[in-house]
């Protein structure tokens, strides 16, 4: 366990040492963010799972968005670099869908419908699923900015924050902002049906068919 809670979980057979090391890999990029974000990343449930193909692409990450937990679909430990974009592509989607606010989804809307986000996204997703796909890309190397630097890797950092910068001037600040706030989501909010919206929907279909 890290902190809080990140749970790793294994139903794949003999990965007792692959769990031990992703555990301990996790523990090193929790490090990278705000206490207030590392806090948040630190209540999450991950899940090693036997690979899996969907139309003949291996799929290396999975959030499921019910449960909240990151599945890491046999992972290749000696790729650490790889492993890394995995984690924090898979944390993006975590943010996005149990930390930002609504408003903040909606500035995100806006802010990428400025810049061309292109990494060959368009080819992979449904366009209802790129400004999710997009900000969890952008996360994700905005991140590996702050690992290299904190590793001591400074002419990496700089370069690849330099780079970003150039390309995604507004998006990059926006996700670097994400990163550094500090209050979550109001607890209330998510993606459900509360019992009294059932209620009110019931209500106005009765009365729709009423006559």
């Amino acid at each position: 366990m890290l902190g809080t809670r990140i749970a790793l979980k294994a139903t794949v057979k003999g990965t007792t040492q692959k769990k031990t090391i992703v555990h301990h890999f996790i523990k090193e990029l929790v490090q990278i963010y705000p206490q207030s974000l590392r806090t948040f990343l630190r209540k999450g449930d991950f899940v090693l799972k036997p690979q899996r193909f969907l139309d003949g692409e291996k799929i290396d990450g999975s959030y499921d968005i019910e449960t909240g937990e990151i599945i890491l679909w046999e992972p290749d430990l000696e790729d650490r670099e790889g492993l890394f974009l995995i984690i924090t592509h898979e944390w993006g989607h975590k943010i996005y869908h149990e930390r930002l606010s609504g408003h903040e989804i909606e500035k995100w809307l806006r802010i990428r419908s400025f810049e061309k986000i292109d990494f060959d996204l368009k080819m992979a997703y449904p366009a209802v699923k790129h400004p999710e796909e997009e900000f969890c890309t952008l996360f994700s190397l905005v991140s590996l900015v702050r690992y290299w630097n904190k590793k001591g890797m400074k002419t990496r950092s700089k370069k690849l924050a330099a780079k970003l910068r150039s390309e995604f001037p507004r998006a990059t600040r926006s996700i670097e902002k994400y990163i550094s706030k500090k209050s979550p989501r109001p607890k209330n909010a998510g993606n459900h049906i509360t019992h009294t919206e059932v209620e009110k929907l019931k209500a106005w279909v009765n009365k729709a068919i009423a006559n």
